[in-house]
């Protein structure tokens, strides 16, 4: 932890000399010096824990004071970088008018950095004795998680300048009747933790975020989910440090903002595709990894096809949606490995999915609405491993299409997928299937499992199918079994498992029941 801490640090010095050079006038010597010297430190860490410094008191303390030195060396670079943003947005007449203060600064960090030298050198010395003072460990903390009472947590004050993580957690049933945070709790977090890299807001009812919170340029980790927002400020263009936006769940944006696509370092966004209304400019969002869920008539096609880093795309569609155009452009897409497809209406099906067979590349496909006819085994991506079938509502048994899919190692068969009474899983399939799982199939009865049918089963998962007799004699021919989970089922299914059908498992080192109910 600690050779990681002073290695990031180290870093962040790196990109500072070349990328604030212009800014550095006076100091830069002094900031490639704090570089080189914590480079050091770190490879005095390595050498620490090869040598188990928990068998020694005075080298874990040593290391301890080294962390404790990192941190304040990180302090001290990401309050410049903060300076540094907003000598930027002055402009130069302004920033002329500002020299003085500009030189203030630079002597000050010149300060900073020569007082943190006589440290680092009065702990190098340390080192060389391996630490024969007693140095005292004092950790400072920098990540804060506060559930539910927040109030009594901001009326505490709490000095937290240096606070890198806030998490504040609250059960999203506990939101009704609706308890909204207070405006002036974030108002005091964006003015008082200006260092801050996570900030994690999940079922926190908030409304709206306040233009301070694009004070924060530090923050990279920013979760709004189920917290009831309504907009975002313009301000929080001013994120480009930002990596993850999490805006899913009960997120009621009547538009979207153009200050997203400002942020050019966004690796992963989440929305809610049917409450975030408007177009989503993703152009310019070249380093994005995640886009899910968004709606496809929300999208410009061609931009999507140039998101070459795109690693998971979830997008909601509807019956007039054009898939093969969508599927062209996915094509195009490298990196992409997971698709999730939903229906933008429960009540209505998917539109015609022939032109999966074109995204060669993807391993992971969900498919959440109404399917009027399984895709036959050509029309799936070729190289599909993973695949979950959430609310198809099929009338005819899938798994005769499904067995024919070459490389399939997961299925899920969840809520409602099939609604027949009756499932057969035939020889002569599924070469490569580890894991299987049938879950909330309501109707279903009966199944058969024919001996050879599931050749690799590994993980075989059976929740909320409460309709379901017994366990199929079947089972017994998957050898391969290592694990049986039985969740959410009738307790006579289980007490049957336990004493008559106890035969058909007893090959299975790991049964589990959970949930079951009279």
């Amino acid at each position: 932890m600690a050779e990681s801490a002073i290695s990031y640090v180290a870093q962040s010095l790196s990109d500072l000399l070349v990328e604030k050079a212009e800014f550095l006038k006076g100091v830069g010597g002094q900031v490639e010096w704090l570089r080189d010297e914590l480079q050091r430190m770190q490879c005095f860490l390595k050498d620490a824990d090869d040598a188990k410094q928990e068998e020694d008191q005075r080298l874990h303390n040593l290391v301890i004071e080294i962390r404790n030195a990192a941190y304040d060396a990180e302090d001290i670079v990401d309050t410049f970088v903060l300076k540094i943003e907003s000598w930027r947005r002055r402009g130069f007449v302004k920033r002329y008018a500002h020299i003085f203060k500009e030189l203030l600064d630079l002597r000050k960090v010149g300060k900073e950095i020569k007082a943190f030298r006589a440290r680092i050198s009065d702990v190098s010395r340390s080192c060389e004795t391996y630490g024969i003072r007693n140095l005292q460990p004092s950790i400072k903390s920098r990540h804060h998680s506060v559930h539910s009472n927040f109030a009594r947590y901001f009326a505490s004050e709490p000095a937290i300048p240096r606070l890198r993580s806030l998490l504040l957690f609250h059960h999203y049933e506990l939101c009704y009747p609706i308890r909204w945070m207070k405006v002036s709790h974030l108002d005091f977090i964006s003015a008082n933790c200006k260092l801050l890299r996570v900030l994690d807001l999940e079922n926190v009812c908030i409304g709206h975020l306040p233009r301070v919170i694009g004070k924060l340029i530090r923050l990279r980790y920013l979760c709004l989910k189920n917290s009831r927002l309504n907009k975002l400020p313009s301000s929080m263009r001013y994120l480009k440090s930002l990596q993850t936006l999490d805006i899913s769940g009960a997120v009621f944006l009547h538009e979207i903002p153009n200050a997203i696509c400002k942020m050019g370092n966004l690796r992963h966004l989440y929305m809610n595709a049917s409450l975030c209304k408007g177009r989503l400019r993703i152009d310019t969002l070249k380093n994005l990894h995640t886009l899910s869920l968004v709606q496809i008539n929300n999208l410009k096609l061609k931009a999507l096809g140039k998101l070459l880093n795109l690693r998971k795309l979830g997008v909601a569609l509807d019956e007039d949606s054009d898939v093969n155009k969508f599927c062209s452009s996915v094509a195009e897409l490298e990196q992409l490995e997971s698709l999730q497809l939903v229906s933008a209406i429960p009540s209505r099906s998917l539109p015609s999915l022939q032109g999966l067979s074109e995204v060669h590349r993807l391993t992971k496909l969900c498919l959440h609405g109404r399917i009027n006819t399984i895709p036959g085994p050509h029309e799936f991506p070729p190289n599909i491993a993973q695949l979950t079938l959430h609310s198809s509502f099929l009338s005819v048994n899938p798994m005769d299409v499904l067995k024919q899919l070459p490389k399939l190692s997961i299925l899920r068969m969840r809520n409602q997928s099939y609604t027949g009474d009756q499932m057969a899983i035939s020889a002569g399939g599924f070469p490569l299937l580890k894991f299987l799982e049938l879950e909330g199939l309501d109707v279903l009865q009966e199944l058969t499992i024919e001996d050879g049918a599931l050749p690799r089963l590994r993980h075989f998962r059976i929740s909320s199918c409460r309709e379901l007799k017994e366990l199929p004699v079947g089972i017994m021919s998957a050898t391969t079994l290592q694990e049986l989970e039985i969740i959410g089922m009738p307790s006579s299914f289980v007490n049957s498992l336990r004493e008559k059908d106890s035969h058909k498992v007893k090959h299975i080192p790991s049964i589990t029941f959970s949930k079951y109910f009279v």
